[in-house]
C-alpha cells in the first residue's frame, strides 16, 4: 500500500455553488449593517429577516423552473406522441423513419402492404430497394415505385419534433392511374409503311410466275396485318400502309418483326433469290401526321441501309434495327440519280462557293467520285475545292493525272485552309462516306449548314441528317464512282466530262468492283460504258493499280501471318504493324480465296488509329460486324476504324464483334 497521501478533489460546479453562497452571504451582510445604521433593527436581526427572504425567493424561483421543465417534457412528449397518432390514423400507407432509414413508427395500411405485420425497428432498405434515392430526396414529388402487384408514387417530408428530425413517408397508390394512361398508350394509333424491296426488280426475269410470287407476298403481308387487327392499304403497287395499335407494334418489335423472314422464305423459281421488305414504322407521341411522317423516314433509313429490314424511330430508345441479313437487290432504273442531279444542279447554283470532302485514307473511288462532282460545280459556274490530306499517296498519284488541267490548280486544299473558306451560304458534298466519324474533314463539315451526300454504303446507326441536308445513299450501286457517273450522264452536256477525270471515275468503279467482277449490275456496266465514250482508257487507270517489290513483299508477309477464327473457321483474321491500308484491302480480298473462308477481316495500324478492312464472299455480313465498333459499308465490303486502342485490342474487339453477330444468327435460327 503506498503511503503517498491521496489528493481531495471539489468538483468545479461544488466549488461554484460555495461561491455563489459567500457572495450571497456577503451580500445579506451588507444589506444588513445598512439596516443597522437606518433602522432601529440590529445587525443580526436584520441579518436573519434578510437570509429568511432570500432562502423564501430561491426555493421560489426553483420551484418555478422545476415546473416550467416537466411542462416542456410533456409537451415534447405529447408532440412526439401526436406525430406518431397522426401517422397511424392516415388513410393511406404511412411510416415515419430517422434519416438514417430505420423505421420509428407505421399505420396498419403500411404494415398490411408488406404482409409482415409491424415493421416498427427494420430498415426502408429491407422492404424497397429505392430506399436509398428516396431518402436523399426529401419534400420531392415522389419516387415511382412497385409493390407486390401495386404501383406507388412515394413521397417524402421532413418533420422536426423535440429537436429532433423525422421523415414522413407517404405512399399513394396510382395503379389504376398507370393502368388507364397504359391502355391510353396501347391504343394509340402506329403507322407503318412496308415496302416489298426487289419483286420489281426481279419482274425481268420472271414471266409466268411473277403474279404467284406476287400473290404469295401479299398474302404473307396480310395475314401478318390480319393477326393484329390492323388497317393495311396498298397505295401504289407493292407498298402498304398500315394502321395497328400501339401496343401490336411493340409486340412487332419483341418478335423482332419476324414478318421480314417469312417474306424472305419466298423465292423466284428461276433464279431462288429472296423477295426482301423495307418497314417503317414510328414509337413515339404527337398528332398522326408526325407519327406518320416519322415511319415514312424510317422506312427512307431502311432503304438506305440496303433493305431487308425494319427501322422504328422512338423518343427514349433511339432508332431500332431488325433484319438486314440478305444482299441489296440491284436496281434498274435511273430516275432517281436524274431526279437528284438536277436537286444538286440547283443547291449548288444558289451557293457562294463548295467544298467537297470524302473519307480518311482516300480510295480511288471516293477520289473519283470527288472529282466527278467538281465537274458539276465547274459546270454550274461555283467556285470548288477539294479537301485531302496532301500527304496521302493515293491523293498524289490522282493529282499526277489532272495535272495540266486549268480548273484544279488550286482546288485541293487541307482542313484547316476549308474552315477559312466557309461561309453562311458555302455547301458541302460529302462523297462515298456517310460515317461522321471518318470524315476526312469532320471540323469543316460540322461547321457547314447546308450538306450533300452521295454515298453507296449502308447508312450507318448515328447518321442523322438535319433539315438542310440532301442524302443520295444507293447501296445497291457498286461505288461512289458510279453514282456520279449516272448524275453526269443524266444532266450534264455530251463531252462535258474531260478525258482525266473520267479515268478517275473508272478506276473507282474498278476498285470496289475488283475489276467488274463482284457487286456489279446492269447500272455498273452502263456507268462504265459511258465513261469509256468520254476518253477513258482502261489500259491508263490499270496503272493506278500498280505496285512496286516493297509493297508486294509486304503484302506477302502479312498474308503469311493470316489465321483461322478458331470459333468460327469460316472468317479469317490477319494483323499487321507494317502495311498500309492499301496492303490491308488487297489482303482482305486475297483471304476470301481460302477454301472454306466465307469472311476476312484484316488489321493495320494508320497513324493513331487501327484500320480494320472487311470482305465476304456474301454469306456474312461483314457491314453488320464492323458497325459495332464505329465502322461502315456495305454487306461484303466494310472498314472500321478504331482510336485509343492497339492492334491486339483492337482484334479483341473484333473478335467480340463477329461472335455477337454469329450468337444472333444463331438465335434467329433457334427462334428464341
Amino acid at each position: 500500500m503506498s503511503n503517498q497521501k491521496k489528493k481531495l478533489t471539489v468538483p468545479p460546479t461544488d466549488l461554484l455553488f460555495a461561491f455563489c453562497v459567500c457572495a450571497a452571504l456577503a451580500l445579506i451582510a451588507l444589506f444588513a449593517r445598512l439596516a443597522e445604521a437606518y433602522t432601529a433593527l440590529g445587525f443580526w436581526p436584520a441579518f436573519g429577516i434578510l437570509l429568511l427572504l432570500a432562502a423564501i425567493g430561491w426555493l421560489t424561483a426553483r420551484a418555478v423552473l422545476a415546473r416550467r421543465e416537466t411542462e416542456k417534457k410533456e409537451e415534447r412528449a405529447q408532440e412526439k406522441t401526436t406525430i406518431f397518432e397522426l401517422v397511424r390514423l392516415f388513410r393511406r400507407p404511412a411510416l415515419l423513419c430517422d434519416p438514417s432509414g430505420m423505421i420509428l413508427w407505421s399505420n396498419d395500411d403500411l404494415n398490411g402492404l408488406f404482409h409482415t405485420g409491424s415493421v416498427c425497428g427494420f430498415s426502408l432498405s429491407e422492404f424497397l430497394p429505392e430506399a436509398r434515392q428516396l431518402l436523399s430526396r426529401p419534400d420531392t414529388d415522389g419516387i415511382e415505385m412497385t409493390v407486390g402487384e401495386k404501383t406507388f408514387l412515394a413521397g417524402t417530408y421532413t418533420v422536426v419534433s423535440g429537436g429532433k428530425v423525422f421523415i414522413l413517408v407517404l405512399f399513394d397508390d396510382i395503379t389504376s392511374l398507370r393502368s388507364v394512361e397504359k391502355a391510353y398508350r396501347d391504343g394509340q394509333p402506329s403507322v407503318m409503311y412496308i415496302r416489298i424491296d426487289n419483286l420489281e426488280e426481279m419482274q425481268q426475269y420472271l414471266h409466268e410466275d411473277y403474279r404467284t410470287v406476287e400473290a404469295k407476298t401479299n398474302a404473307v403481308i396480310k395475314e401478318w396485318a390480319s393477326g393484329m387487327s390492323g388497317v393495311l392499304r396498298e397505295y401504289e403497287r407493292n407498298k402498304y400502309l398500315l394502321f395497328i395499335s400501339a401496343a401490336d407494334l411493340e409486340n412487332c418489335i419483341k418478335n423482332k418483326f419476324s414478318v421480314l423472314d417469312e417474306i424472305r422464305e419466298i423465292r423466284v423459281p428461276e433464279t431462288g433469290a429472296s423477295i426482301t421488305a423495307s418497314i417503317g414504322a414510328a414509337r413515339c407521341s404527337g398528332t398522326l401526321a408526325e407519327r406518320e411522317a416519322a415511319a415514312a423516314e424510317a422506312q427512307k433509313h431502311a432503304l438506305e441501309r440496303g433493305g431487308d429490314q425494319a427501322v422504328v424511330r422512338t423518343e427514349t430508345s433511339g432508332t431500332l434495327y431488325f433484319g438486314g441479313v440478305s444482299q441489296t437487290a440491284h436496281k434498274v432504273t435511273k430516275v432517281r440519280a436524274r431526279v437528284f442531279a438536277g436537286e444538286v444542279c440547283s443547291r449548288i447554283s444558289s451557293s457562294d462557293n463548295v467544298l467537297i470532302c470524302a473519307h480518311r485514307h482516300i480510295d480511288f473511288d471516293a477520289f473519283g467520285s470527288a472529282v466527278g462532282m467538281a465537274r458539276f460545280v465547274f459546270f454550274c459556274g461555283v467556285k470548288c475545292n477539294i479537301i485531302v490530306d496532301k500527304s496521302d499517296p493515293t491523293v498524289k498519284l490522282c493529282r499526277e493525272r489532272l495535272e495540266g488541267l486549268p480548273e484544279y490548280e488550286n482546288v485541293f486544299i487541307g482542313e484547316d485552309e476549308a474552315l477559312e473558306l466557309i461561309t453562311s451560304r458555302t455547301l458541302m458534298i460529302i462523297t462515298d462516306v456517310n460515317n461522321p466519324k471518318l470524315f476526312e474533314a469532320p471540323r469543316a463539315v460540322a461547321a457547314v449548314g447546308k450538306k450533300i451526300v452521295i454515298d453507296h454504303h449502308r447508312k450507318v446507326l448515328d447518321f442523322e441528317s438535319d433539315p438542310d441536308t440532301e442524302t443520295y445513299i444507293e447501296v445497291s450501286a457498286s461505288s461512289a464512282s458510279e453514282l456520279v457517273a449516272e448524275m453526269i450522264e443524266q444532266s450534264l452536256p455530251t463531252r462535258t466530262l474531260l478525258r482525266p477525270e473520267a479515268e478517275l471515275l473508272l478506276a473507282g468503279i474498278q476498285l470496289d468492283t475488283k475489276r467488274f467482277t463482284k457487286a456489279t449490275g446492269p447500272r455498273t456496266f452502263g456507268a462504265a460504258l459511258y465513261l469509256r465514250n468520254a476518253g477513258a482508257n482502261p489500259e491508263e487507270t490499270r496503272a493506278l493499280f500498280d505496285t512496286d517489290l516493297a509493297a508486294m513483299k509486304a503484302e506477302a508477309a502479312f498474308e503469311t501471318g493470316a489465321a483461322v477464327y478458331a470459333k468460327h473457321p469460316n472468317v479469317a483474321i490477319a494483323v499487321s504493324d507494317r502495311a498500309d491500308t492499301l496492303a490491308a484491302a488487297r489482303v482482305a480480298d486475297k483471304l476470301l480465296e481460302l477454301r472454306g473462308v466465307d469472311a476476312s477481316f484484316t488489321l493495320v495500324s494508320a497513324g493513331d488509329t487501327i484500320h480494320i478492312s472487311g470482305r465476304s464472299n456474301g454469306k456474312v455480313n461483314v457491314q453488320h460486324i464492323l458497325e459495332t465498333l464505329g465502322g461502315g459499308g456495305r454487306f461484303e465490303e466494310a472498314g472500321a476504324q478504331v482510336r485509343e486502342t492497339d492492334l491486339e485490342g483492337a482484334a479483341v474487339s473484333l473478335r467480340d464483334a463477329i461472335d455477337a453477330y454469329f450468337d444472333e444468327l444463331a438465335e434467329k435460327r433457334t427462334g428464341n
